[in-house]
């Protein structure tokens, strides 16, 4: 599949839909005594086990992404201090211009991606508190502050 054809924030935003409507549809559907004609089928082992199975999911999801997001991030910020500080240096000379010059050629080449990458976790942690799932406050300021070196 293309790359650019997956949405990893629609993925997100429905694999947590698709958790919290089974945990709804478990709670309210699996009944704990069933009666089959003569036989009573007792079922609070099979809801026990089924129950906590998509909010377990959840949980994961939650504790997972942040840290994935987390280390994406450091990645771009290195990129960005490391560009940074290649197009910061003075020039004195021929060889030193020429040497800016081939910094600035890659990063003018690599920059949108990783902006979109930046703006893509942006997304993905508005998808985690449209959920009301918890990020920890540092990767908050971690991720405002890549974008703050991107602008």
């Amino acid at each position: 599949m293309h790359e650019r054809l997956r949405n990893p924030v629609e993925s997100l935003s429905h694999t947590v839909k698709l958790f919290n409507y089974y945990h709804t549809l478990f709670n309210s559907n699996l009944p704990s005594m069933t009666e089959i004609g003569l036989l009573q089928v007792d079922s609070k082992g099979s809801r026990s086990t089924l129950l906590p199975t998509p909010k377990d999911f959840i949980s994961k999801i939650e504790e997972m992404i942040p840290k994935v997001i987390r280390e994406r991030t450091d990645e771009s910020k290195r990129w960005l201090k490391k560009s940074i500080q290649n197009l910061s240096k003075p020039v004195s000379n021929v060889e030193e211009f020429v040497e800016q010059n081939g910094h600035l050629t890659y990063t003018n080449e690599n920059f949108q991606n990783v902006r979109d990458r930046v703006d893509l976790f942006g997304q993905i942690y508005n998808t985690l508190a449209e959920f009301q799932l918890k990020v920890k406050k540092e990767d908050r300021d971690n991720f405002t502050e890549s974008v703050q070196m991107i602008s």
